[in-house]
């Protein structure tokens, strides 16, 4: 990790809580961060932050792009969506997918973006068929991995080999999420607070991390299975399974080589056995080792669960380059 300062981004998905909220507007936020002194980069999600999306209406391209340039800031790039029920009444054709994302990129363009983000496993058939809008609009668009993907999975291999016949096309953006090597503390104590079951918390909390995958989802749904539990309980209980990625930060070495940015997700700050602290610096040396210049964003998803005014996304967002700023002096 070369340089925090020189690199260090943050992603306006942190604000969430505040977006719902409603009492201020995503770009009074934006401006707000900016003040904040919290970075001079920023991602942000197209649908969260802009009224008119995904076809932006010039009066919102000129406002945000005059303020962008008021508030010397730069952009990394722009979340965007594909979506299989477009229209609610069918599922969507690959042209009408294809289609939707067009409008998206295109605004991302106009809005000054450099790149687009979209989840992980949109068909190759769809990104094949936006190379015509990425090279008319000059922008560049990249999957995220995150979660429980894996490196060495299939899936994986064929995504970077098809990037790699169209350079300057197609990129990646590699979350930390994908390797986490405990629970967060404060996720564990909403499994509490909502009522789960102890031992389906003790197996999560245990033997997730360990990486047994599918057994430890079969066990907690088992011990589960006829609990009284609300839909955000249960919601919450199988985000390890999805969310959470319990890979080691050097599994993703070769994946690392070919990323153009990288999310430094994160839940909490509390570190007991370095569960936040030890990917961070493991990651800090495959940086360095590849020799990555791009983006580093600070994500924060604890939102989810954590409110209040110790937990609100300017502080978090203090508190967390705090700490990778120790870890990469260290």
């Amino acid at each position: 990790m070369p340089s925090v300062d020189r690199q260090w981004a943050v992603t306006m998905f942190s604000f969430t809580t505040e977006i719902a909220r409603g009492e201020h507007s995503p770009q009074e936020l934006l401006r707000g961060a900016s003040s904040a002194g919290l970075a001079g980069r920023f991602e942000i999600d197209g649908f969260q932050h802009f009224a008119t999306f995904p076809t932006v209406a010039d009066e919102e391209v000129e406002r945000f792009r005059n303020e962008v340039e008021h508030l010397d800031l730069q952009l990394t790039q722009l979340g965007i969506y594909d979506d299989l029920y477009v229209d609610p009444r069918h599922r969507a054709t690959v042209g009408e997918r294809v289609s939707y994302l067009e409008r998206q990129i295109e605004s991302a363009a106009r809005l000054g973006f450099p790149a687009v983000k979209v989840m992980w496993g949109v068909d190759l058939e769809v990104l094949d068929r936006l190379r015509p809008c990425l090279d008319r609009s000059g922008i560049s668009l990249n999957q995220e991995a995150q979660g429980g993907l894996r490196a060495d999975s299939h899936d994986v291999q064929s995504r970077v080999e098809f990037a790699q016949k169209y350079p300057g096309l197609f990129g990646f953006v590699f979350d930390l999420s994908a390797c986490m090597y405990g629970v967060p503390v404060t996720y564990l104590e909403e499994l509490h607070r909502l009522g789960i079951p102890g031992e389906a918390v003790r197996l999560i909390a245990e033997e997730w991390p360990s990486d047994r995958g599918s057994a430890v989802r079969d066990h907690v749904l088992a011990v589960t299975d006829g609990a009284e539990l609300s839909a955000d309980a249960r919601l919450r209980l199988m985000m390890p399974f999805a969310r959470f990625g319990n890979s080691r930060v050097g599994d993703w070495r070769d994946f690392l080589s070919v990323t153009d940015i990288v999310h430094l997700k994160f839940w909490d700050l509390y570190d007991p056995d370095g569960i936040v602290s030890t990917p961070l610096r493991e990651l800090t040396y495959e940086l360095a080792r590849a020799d990555f210049t791009g983006p580093i964003t600070s994500e924060w998803g604890g939102h989810e669960w954590l409110d209040g005014p110790d937990f609100d996304a300017v502080t978090m967002t203090r508190g967390h380059r705090s700490l990778v700023e120790q870890v990469v002096a260290r």
